[in-house]
């Protein structure tokens, strides 16, 4: 009988450690997925943070009619950092090439500026300027990438965009250029 009593205590035990053990792996994986879930949302909330004051410069320098778009990559830290700011600015005017392009230079020279004073960090930031075609749809007039190595040669003291003409690719006028398919053929100049 005492064998009997001190198998089923012993059984018992064994029973109430497992149990106790399985529950502590429960509470280890939820940990564990609430970690993985708040360095996540830390991760969308670094990128969040980043993006908004490029996002809030490109109000500031071209109004409403702006896309601004922020990549960023972890670094050896984890922690997310700018790689390439896309930046589209659009117009429903249907604009020559010359009467666009210094207006919009002003435009990112002001950006470009406003982006030195806030000591943002960024590899490179891509402008894009679409202007809409006869047939209404929108087509690029004039690209820009910059480095932050470049921008901050810049002599933003002058208030002249000189140095960004000289990096700025502009596409022909879409006027006769629509080929075959109907889609327009730009060129670069």
């Amino acid at each position: 009988m005492k064998n009997k009593a001190i198998t089923l205590v012993m059984l018992g035990s064994i029973i109430l450690t497992s149990c106790g053990n399985e529950n502590e792996n429960k509470t280890e994986k939820s940990n564990i997925s609430e970690i993985v879930s708040t360095e996540k949302n830390s991760n969308e909330s670094q990128k969040e943070i980043l993006s908004k004051p490029f996002k809030d410069i490109s109000k500031f320098a071209f109004g409403d009619n702006v896309e601004t778009e922020v990549n960023t990559i972890p670094d050896n830290n984890n922690k997310e950092k700018v790689t390439r700011v896309n930046i589209t600015y659009s117009t429903d005017s249907i604009t020559s090439e010359k009467s666009a392009i210094d207006p919009y230079l002003i435009k990112v020279f002001s950006y470009l500026k406003k982006a030195k004073e806030e000591k943002l960090d960024y590899e490179s930031i891509f402008f894009i300027y679409k202007s809409k075609s006869d047939n209404g749809e929108y087509y690029p007039l004039v690209k820009i990438e910059i480095t932050k190595d470049q921008a901050d040669k810049f002599d933003f003291d002058s208030n002249q965009p000189q140095d960004l003409k000289s990096i700025a690719k502009t596409y022909d006028s879409p006027e006769n250029k629509i080929s075959n398919n109907g889609k327009l053929e730009l060129t670069w100049k």
